[in-house]
Order: structure tokens, then sequence, then C-alpha cells
């Protein structure tokens, strides 16, 4: 038996067999030799062929279609995020400006309050103001009405010539501080001062810077 040739576009092929020769006509070979032995099974061999590739590129299609709109929808959620990406960086640098701005004026305000306190403190040290706790003022007080026999009504005399003379006592010494051991010191210039304004006769008066030197050598 002499060969079968068989074609498909560019392909030929020769098989020695009509069972061969009808496998290739199933892929969508056609004789070439018009020796085709059933031309009725080979074309509804080739339309099942071509049936099938219609198929298969209408799936790849829908397959395609579905891939276009997936991607689609990740190009918006993308497109979405680096927005609100932007917008959040936006917030951080203006928060931060915000944070160096509140920082520089508390750091202004702190400097202000230092020198401030430093100011005041200052202040005081120079008004010379009296340095005494407030169990030392209560004690003298307390010393000054029962030596003078002083009634309570008078208690607030008391107290201001207690002050009075604790702050000749600390200008005098050029101090800050009451120590304790010049109480009794504070509480006879009081008595003293107390004595040389409210006693009246004709001797002359003892001035308070004199009882202070008086009082205060040692």
């Amino acid at each position: 038996m002499s060969e079968i040739e068989l074609k498909r576009a560019n392909v030929v092929k020769r098989v020695d067999s009509e069972d061969k020769a009808k496998a290739l006509e199933a892929k969508g070979f056609v004789r070439t030799d018009g020796t085709v032995a059933n031309k009725t099974e080979s074309n509804a061999a080739s339309e099942a062929v071509i049936n099938e590739l219609k198929e298969q590129l209408l799936k790849a299609g829908k397959v395609i279609e579905a891939s276009d709109a997936r991607r689609g929808e990740l190009e918006k959620e993308l497109t979405s995020t680096k927005e609100k990406l932007e917008e959040a960086s936006k917030y951080a640098e203006e928060a931060d400006k915000k944070i160096a701005t509140l920082e520089a004026e508390l750091s202004g305000t702190k400097e202000q309050l230092e020198a401030a306190l430093k100011k005041n403190k200052a202040a005081e040290k120079k008004k010379g103001g009296t340095a005494m706790t407030k169990e030392q003022e209560d004690w003298l007080v307390a010393e000054v009405m029962d030596s003078m026999k002083m009634s309570e009504t008078e208690e607030r005399s008391a107290r201001r010539y207690v002050k009075r003379a604790v702050d000749k006592i600390l200008i005098y010494c050029n101090r800050d501080d009451l120590p304790e051991q010049l109480l009794s010191t504070a509480a006879q210039i009081a008595e003293d001062m107390l004595k040389a304004d409210l006693v009246k006769t004709g001797e002359k008066e003892v001035a308070s810077t004199d009882v202070v030197d008086r009082l205060l050598v040692f």
C-alpha cells in the first residue's frame, strides 16, 4: 500500500495505513492525494476540534475579562490606599509642627517662669523680709506677750513688733534666716521696742537701733 499524504496548515505528514490517516484527520489533517476514505468523518472531526478550540477561546476570554475586572478593582484600592497614606503623612507632618511649636512655647514659658522666680527671690532677699518659721514667730509672740503682760487683743501689736525686731537682727547680721540662738535676743529687742514706744517718761527714750547694738554684743 502506498503512503497517504495529509496536510494541516504548513505541516505535511505521510502515513502507511488507513488507521493512521484517520487518526490524523481527526486532528484536523486533510489528505492531499485525493484518497480520503471517509470525508464526512474527517469534516466532523475537524468541526469538533474547531468547536473545542472555540470553547477554550471563550473560556480564556472570560478569564481575561474577570482578570481585567479584578485588576481594575485592585488599582482602585491601591489608589485609595495611596491617597489615605498621603493624608496620614500630611496629618503627621502638621502634628509634628504643632508639637514643635508647643515645645518651643513651653520652653519659653519655662524660661520666663524661672526668670520670674529668680527675680522674685532676689527681690525678697533685697527687701529683707522676715526669714523666720511660723513656729519661731508664734514662740516669740507668746514670749513677748507673757513678759509684757499683754492681753489677747494686743496679739496683733506684739506680732508686729516681733517682725520688726527680727528684721533688724537679720539686717544687722546680714543673714537670711533666724538662728535658734537669737530667739531670746529677738524677744528682748521686741520687748524693749514696745517699752520705748509705750512708756512715756521724762527720761530719754531708748532708740531701737541702740537696743540692737546693745543686745548683739558678744
